[in-house]
């Protein structure tokens, strides 16, 4: 027996049985059953097991939906080669010739015998994608890529560049159920002078979509409880330093998460870039990061819940 993975308790999983007395047409069978697989499941177990009097031998084939198995292999690229003989040195020469075929990666190799031993079975699993559905299954970076001065505003979209293009980060191929964490710091100087407000504000929120839409508003969703901010006396070229870290539930039917800032500010602020001039001069830069945690490593949800922007 091989389990490649668990499916969670109360998870939908399926097991199927094939049987056959004959290796190539075990094998037929078992290849049949995996190709019958449903697109968005893992195979988290395959066992060979029989051969009694009447030499028939059984595979087992679990799977289940990929955000309820935290490793397993994909039915798409997995399939198994059956071979039998009655001796030692029969099965190692028909093994030998079998894996000269084999024509993938050998994920698994089984063995079953006969009660009287006199039939083997073997067993070779290939597959060409392992998946390992624990800890931390992508991370994406940005940051401001030049030195900034963003003018006052209520909920604009917080750049990265002059041009305007926004921080971003981008999460493809995101699975439903898993962790979607976002890592925010603010290292922002406050310049006062040009305009009358005696104090200093300053807050960002991150948003996200779950569909790969990039254009704001459109469907973004805000992260509640994600936000930084600070209200403070303002000082001439006070550097202020803000961090917020929230977790949300990536919702079902999310395909890819992009994830970008909205922010206020009371005052025109500078935002140092990721270059020698600025961090020369001892500024520092605003960083976002975001990243997909495994639903099963997750064993309890940081703060964060997805609700609607709300305009100023």
């Amino acid at each position: 027996m091989t389990a490649f993975g668990s499916i969670d308790p109360g998870s939908a999983g399926v097991v199927v049985f094939v049987e056959s007395a004959a290796p190539d047409d075990l094998a037929s069978r078992a290849n049949a059953a995996i190709a019958a697989i449903p697109a968005g499941n893992l195979i988290s177990d395959i066992t060979l097991a029989g051969g009694g009097d009447g030499h028939t031998f059984v595979v087992l084939i679990e799977y289940g939906p990929t955000a309820d198995v935290d490793a397993g292999l994909d039915p798409a690229t997995t399939s198994v080669k059956c071979y039998m003989a009655a001796q030692q040195q029969a099965l190692a020469a028909v093994r030998s010739v079998l894996a000269m075929t084999l024509g993938g990666i050998v994920a698994d190799e089984q063995m079953a015998g006969g009660s009287k031993g006199t039939h083997f079975m073997g067993l070779l699993v290939l597959s060409t994608v392992a998946f390992r559905r624990c800890g931390l299954l992508q991370v994406g970076y940005d940051q401001p890529i030049e030195g900034l001065e963003l003018p006052p505003a209520v909920g604009a979209l917080f750049p990265r560049d002059v041009a305007g293009n926004p921080l971003r980060v981008t999460i493809p191929g995101v699975t439903p159920g898993n962790t979607l964490e976002v890592d925010m710091r603010f290292n922002i100087g406050a310049f006062q002078g040009a305009y009358d407000d005696p104090d200093f504000f300053f807050a960002a929120l991150a948003v996200a979509t779950f569909d790969g839409s990039t254009v704001f508003p459109g469907v973004f969703q805000a992260i509640v409880d994600s936000a930084a901010s600070e209200a403070a006396a303002a000082q001439e070229e006070s550097v202020h330093s803000l961090s917020s870290l929230a977790a949300v539930a990536i919702p079902a039917g999310a395909t890819t998460a992009v994830v970008q800032v909205i922010y206020v500010a009371s005052q025109q602020i500078h935002v140092a870039g990721a270059n020698k001039k600025d961090i020369a001069d001892g500024f520092f830069s605003a960083t976002l990061k975001v990243s997909e945690i495994c639903k099963s490593a997750t064993a309890q949800l940081g703060p964060g819940v997805l609700g609607p922007l709300i305009g100023p």
